[in-house]
């Protein structure tokens, strides 16, 4: 054998060369010459590493220079052994591998592709060569593994002071990052090891005790949320990013106020269900959005059963211009519908959603229609000719005070124009048939909530009369709809003030756009036909914060910057909204968002003649028996002009001039002022509390019969704990417990603790009444 030279490696390193170049990737030739200079650099440098790791392993096995035997023994098997580690680098697709960017999955690969080719190595060279060296072969494994790894992490490791100096040590905005947990160290690493000639992590900031005077990648933790303002005075902070994706609203809230007071400019990672891998990096960064502050939680919708009844089907939707409709498009549009068929009476919001639709997905089969669905003829022509499988009805007259002025006209569009939608669809043949509503429809003071109400009648009536399977869905505000409240306070912060707001203890449910289009897909999906669906909507928003968060996110400050005015209810207007009356059964469906009642069937009855004189009142245009019909048709109906300004529940009986003291003890006045209406109408005496503190106070100055807690509630360490005192105090006291977010773990803690009943949010005010009767026996019971 003759001796190892450096021409002998050169020549082998260009075999391989040309061994790689020859190899075939999808089909085409790969062509090297053509790389850049860096990935050729990848190849040479990953050769050298290989043959300087195998003569160093001969070396160190015979702990200096090989007998001849052995160096002839290596000189021969290097070609062979090159060509077997190249290959599997080249498999493991590791000279496509950026260095700057070298992870533990990088690690990973090199450690099989060389223990894959050495396996290859060691079965061919103990066959060809007898009495081969084998510890050679365990010194070769760790010696490549320990070069392979140490050059690509050595690149990533001096990547920040390289671009650094190639920047010029130029000036870097100074980072603070609010959250130490694994989206402030993902935001935190991508910052230092991929964008530091723009960002300096200064430090983190994190409220968890154990966590304090701690480091990540060298970064400390520097204090506490309500350190924030003075952190950025004394450290010259310029930008504070919140990564703390499943932070609650008010935990959002804050950390927004400390920022705000801070003077720096902030941004947030999004919510853990908008990130498609779970991963957090520094381009996904955002403004911090309203949505983010009221006080929802992350929505996922199940994609895969969705697309089951969508792809392939031919999909109607009206009102497809509106806020709600065009979003319905979009979603419909990614779920590979056979033909999507937009109906819409306003031209220019039709156009619009074609555009973007044409634009955003390729491909794509629809027509867009102009038409009004009080048109009949126009509305039998679109299913004669186009027969869709999905309806999903969105057109609405929806402005409350609006329609109050327009009440014929609500009634026009929101019922008739159901009717000739419903029929129609039933006379094609339609699978499913989606109407949207609004909480409006509940126990409505407005024309257009009784409108949807009526509506809500005629397609339940509809749901044994013919295959159609008819349903409803019903939620309550969207933010950022056209006309809503969000757009219009954004156009008088625009303008410097003032925000004008009705009352400032007015609350409504709030969703986002997406997540309410998602959810009413989901639910006709699950649908069978006579079912109205309730979206889960959280907790009711008081206006008036709404307000100063919006002021808050524009940079402002409320009262100061912008002043706040309050102008009294509008026609139609109630102080807040329910999801439910007292005669409908609320029950739970496989979605823990989706809730589903059936109403009483008795109110289903002689609907179609109710609609036949309803029809001929409209006619006729008599505004009179256009109240009085409705309210024959509604009875919980009881128009705004007609009733005192303060009612917004059934009307009150009471039934003892004996009162019982009932504690009522929630931090969400929504729900104190509920159940207080409600209890002190029949007779019983509320007194409220809005934390542990405030109930036992209560607790131990009144005597208190019964006690409604929440199971989250501040004051102590939550409703559980309020529970437990109170039993400890009084144990006669019975206690129901109440939550939005009910699990079975808390039913049996509360069990455990003595509470006498467990109530689940939204309530359902007939189980209240005989939960109550239950509770204080016959002898005290509601009327």
């Amino acid at each position: 054998m003759e001796p190892v030279t450096v021409e002998k490696v050169c020549r082998a390193i260009t075999r391989i060369y040309n061994f790689v170049n020859e190899k075939k990737d999808e089909g085409e030739k790969m062509n090297i010459s053509r790389r850049g200079w860096q990935e050729n650099l990848v190849l040479v440098g990953d050769a050298v590493v290989i043959t300087f790791s195998y003569i160093a392993a001969y070396f160190l096995r015979f702990d200096g220079v090989p007998d001849a035997q052995y160096m002839d023994m290596m000189v021969s098997t290097l070609p062979f052994l090159l060509i077997i580690r190249m290959a599997a680098l080249f498999y493991f697709k590791l000279n496509t591998s950026m260095w700057q960017y070298a992870s533990v999955k990088d690690l990973v690969q090199i450690i099989k592709a060389v223990t894959v080719s050495s396996v290859v190595i060691v079965a061919v060279t103990m066959v060809i060569h007898a009495g081969y060296p084998r510890s050679v072969f365990i010194i070769d494994w760790l010696l490549l593994v320990i070069a392979l790894s140490g050059t690509r992490f050595t690149v990533r490791l001096t990547r920040p002071l390289r671009t650094r100096q190639k920047n010029g040590n130029g000036r870097r905005k100074r980072v603070l990052i609010v959250g130490a947990g694994d989206a402030g160290e993902m935001i935190a690493r991508d910052m230092v090891y991929r964008y530091s000639y723009n960002y300096e992590v200064v430090g983190f900031i994190d409220d968890a005790q154990n966590k304090q005077r701690k480091q990540i990648h060298g970064v400390p933790i520097l204090g506490e949320a309500g350190d924030i303002p003075a952190i950025v005075k004394k450290r010259n902070i310029e930008e504070i990013i919140i990564a703390i994706p499943s932070a609650t609203s008010d935990e959002r809230r804050g950390i927004l106020d400390y920022c705000i007071k801070s003077g720096a400019k902030y941004r947030t990672v999004p919510h853990m269900s908008d990130l498609i891998d779970g991963t957090v990096k520094v381009k996904e960064l955002r403004e911090v959005r309203l949505e983010d502050l009221i006080g929802r939680d992350d929505i996922l919708p199940d994609k895969h059963k969705i697309a089951e009844y969508i792809k392939g089907k031919s999909v109607l939707i009206t009102g497809a211009g509106g806020s709600i409709g065009s979003e319905l498009c979009r979603q419909v549009a990614g779920l590979n519908p056979g033909k999507l068929i937009l109906f819409e009476k306003a031209e220019n919001p039709l156009f619009y959603i074609d555009m973007e639709l044409g634009r955003s997905f390729e491909g794509l089969r629809k027509i867009s229609l102009v038409g009004d669905i009080c048109d009949k003829n126009r509305v039998e022509d679109v299913f004669s000719e186009h027969k869709p499988h999905i309806v999903f009805h969105a057109a609405a007259h929806k402005h409350v005070p609006l329609m109050e002025i327009n009440g014929m006209e609500a009634i026009k569009n929101n019922v008739f124009g159901t009717k000739i939608l419903a029929e129609a669809a039933a006379k094609s043949g339609v699978e499913k048939f989606i109407m949207l509503s609004t909480d409006k429809a509940v126990e409505p003071t407005s024309i257009m909530g009784v409108s949807k109400s009526v509506a809500e009648l005629y397609i339940m009536s509809l749901w044994d009369m013919s295959a159609t399977k008819f349903m409803a869905v019903r939620f309550g505000n969207v933010l950022g709809s056209e006309g809503s409240v969000v757009p219009a306070f954004k156009k008088m912060i625009e303008k410097g003030g003032p925000i004008t707001i009705t009352h400032p203890d007015i609350t409504r449910y709030f969703m986002t756009i997406p997540e309410a289009a998602a959810l009413v897909m989901e639910a006709g999906y699950m649908g069978h036909g006579g079912e109205i669906f309730i979206l889960e909507m959280g907790k009711q928003i008081k206006i008036l914060d709404l307000a100063y968060d919006m002021i808050k996110l524009s940079g402002l400050a409320p009262d100061t910057d912008i002043e706040i005015v309050f102008t009294g209810l509008r026609p139609g207007e109630k102080m807040y909204e329910a999801l439910v009356t007292e005669d409908e059964e609320l029950l739970k469906t496989p979605h823990e968002k989706i809730m589903v009642l059936k109403s009483n069937k008795e109110r289903g009855t002689n609907i179609i003649s109710c609609l036949d004189v309803l029809k001929q009142i409209v006619t006729r245009e008599d505004s009179y028996l256009l109240f009085e019909q409705l309210k024959k048709m509604v009875p919980s109906y009881k128009p705004f002009m007609q009733i005192p300004h303060k009612t917004t529940l059934p009307e009150e009986r009471k039934i003892s001039n004996k009162k019982i003291d009932i504690l009522i003890a929630d931090d969400e006045r929504i729900v104190q002022e509920v159940l207080s209406k409600f209890l002190d109408g029949r007779g019983y005496n509320t007194l409220l509390a809005s934390n542990g503190r405030e109930a036992m106070n209560i607790v131990n100055t009144n005597e208190v019969r019964l006690a409604f807690i929440d199971i989250r509630m501040p004051g102590f360490a939550d409703g559980l704990q309020t529970l437990k005192r109170i039993k400890k105090t009084n144990k006669n006291i019975e206690v129901i417990m109440m939550t939005g977010y009910g699990t079975e773990k808390a039913r049996r803690e509360s069990s455990l603790l003595g509470a006498y009943a467990y109530l689940e949010k939204p309530f359902d005010l007939s189980d209240i009444r005989s939960k109550v009767e239950s509770a204080l026996h016959k002898e005290e019971c509601l009327a």
